[in-house]
């Protein structure tokens, strides 16, 4: 058995070696702005969330103004638009004042559509052609904007490992190229920094190994890619022409198989963005289960679980993004844990000399930045007697304002609330009960003054 599973393991990196091959559906396509670097950054700003947590860097702070009440502006259902039973859909991204979603589901293709941020009004949809009708494709992710562009991308699910990553025009949502490559990134969302997008994957479930992509924003053709030891279930980041990806040792297909020669210990690396060359790498404790990294000021925060068989304990660890050095790191140790997620500790943001996560327990957390040190805790949920999502939602901060949500679940109901608390004391502004709706809350974006929450094949909008 251990030959077979090294034979696998040989055949994998081999066939990862294939080089991916981008399919330019419209030839004529021409950008009326030049891809650069600065013009990538200067879409960040109040009127913009163009990709998850706001940044290349995955901070989660927005610059917009925001009041201290989460007050419906309106709700759009879209139910009638994606064509996918059980769909997933993605976080909402903001862009030129509309909205971005991406879904799909148990059924053949995928699906995006653009609305009117003001309003919810259909904009345009496209489904898109995976042309593998016997394979079923999913998507957590969230799509990135950039240049008059909207990037998604789609993972297999149950079958061989496959994902397809397209690019849109945001105004008639026609496909501008389209590439595959053979990982399945079905929980990793996209990035983007400096012409190139950036997206990771792992070959299957159960065998660790994973591969780092950038292709390039104009023409969908593939610049390096990288294989890695671990899964890839989380983000990248970006930061000084850096990329930071982790890998684990289990997966939510794993967590619970001892998975011995790999220690207990998530695999952190940093890549040159240009290149693909490998910077340096280092290892944390824990498995880092679809929470992602964040990068500021000069360190990189690492959220990780330490499961065992007793215990579900929480660590944030804190490096500094040239060395590879620990810094410091801040650990929950508990023996009991109602999680309806496969993780425990929600990716974190930042701001303000501020460090925020959520924990699966029901509370968020607020750290000093430099030193790790605990500031105050505020609950989400009194009282966690159920399964909770808390985990699954990151923060975000706007306005020294921090907004964040979970949900508990039971056999008779579902608890959905959103809280928003002041980021310096802690202090609980205000919460809002969503009533008892099904399915998960997508992770939050802000612009305009205006909170988006995708959720049970609707959007909400607040301010």
């Amino acid at each position: 058995m251990r030959k077979v599973g090294f034979i696998i393991i040989i055949l994998l990196f081999i066939f990862s070696s294939i080089t991916s091959t981008a399919i330019n559906t419209n030839n004529d396509f021409q950008s009326t702005t030049t891809s650069s670097k600065d013009s990538i950054n200067s879409q960040y700003n109040d009127s913009t969330w163009p990709m998850y947590q706001y940044n290349k860097a995955n901070t989660g702070f927005s610059p917009s103004s925001f009041t201290d009440s989460l007050n419906l502006s309106y709700n759009k259902s879209y139910k009638d638009i994606l064509r996918n039973l059980w769909a997933f859909q993605s976080a909402p991204i903001v862009a030129n004042n509309k909205i971005f979603i991406s879904g799909g589901g148990m059924l053949p293709g995928m699906d995006v559509i653009a609305l009117y941020e003001n309003n919810g009004s259909l904009i345009w949809q496209t489904s898109l052609p995976l042309n593998y009708s016997l394979i079923r494709f999913m998507t957590y992710q969230t799509p990135v904007f950039s240049e008059g562009k909207i990037f998604v991308c789609y993972g297999t699910i149950f079958s061989i490992p496959m994902s397809k990553i397209f690019a849109l025009d945001e105004n008639t949502g026609e496909i501008i190229w389209e590439n595959r490559f053979f990982t399945s990134s079905g929980y990793s969302s996209l990035t983007i920094s400096d012409d190139k997008v950036i997206i990771g994957g792992h070959f299957t479930s159960f065998i660790p190994i994973s591969r780092l992509y950038a292709f390039d924003v104009n023409n969908g053709d593939l610049v390096w890619s990288k294989t890695m030891l671990g899964f890839i279930e989380s983000t990248p980041a970006i930061s000084n022409d850096m990329v930071f990806t982790i890998t684990s040792s289990k997966s939510p297909m794993t967590r619970g198989l001892d998975t011995a020669p790999f220690s207990g210990r998530s695999r952190v690396f940093a890549f040159d963005l240009n290149n693909g060359n490998r910077i340096w790498k280092t290892r944390v404790a824990g498995h880092v289960i679809m929470s992602s990294p964040v990068v500021s000021n000069g360190k990189i925060l690492v959220p990780s679980n330490i499961i065992s068989e007793d215990n579900w304990n929480r660590r944030l660890t804190c490096l500094d993004i040239q060395t590879s050095e620990e810094i410091w790191y801040y650990q929950i140790e508990q023996n009991e844990l109602f999680s309806a997620w496969p993780t425990s500790i929600s990716t974190p943001a930042v701001a303000y000399g501020k460090i925020f996560f959520n924990d699966a327990s029901g509370f968020i957390i607020a750290l000093d930045e430099e030193t790790g040190e605990l500031l105050w805790e505020g609950d989400i949920i009194e009282e966690v007697n159920a399964a909770s999502t808390c985990a699954y939602v990151p923060p975000v901060v706007v306005d020294n304002k921090v907004i964040t949500t979970s949900d508990e679940a039971d056999m008779h109901h579902i608890i959905h609330e959103m809280c928003m608390f002041n980021v310096s004391n802690g202090e609980k502004i205000c919460s809002l009960d969503l009533g008892d709706l099904h399915g998960i809350i997508s992770p939050f974006s802000i612009a305009n003054g205006k909170l988006f929450v995708n959720f049970d094949e609707n959007v909400y909008v607040y301010n």
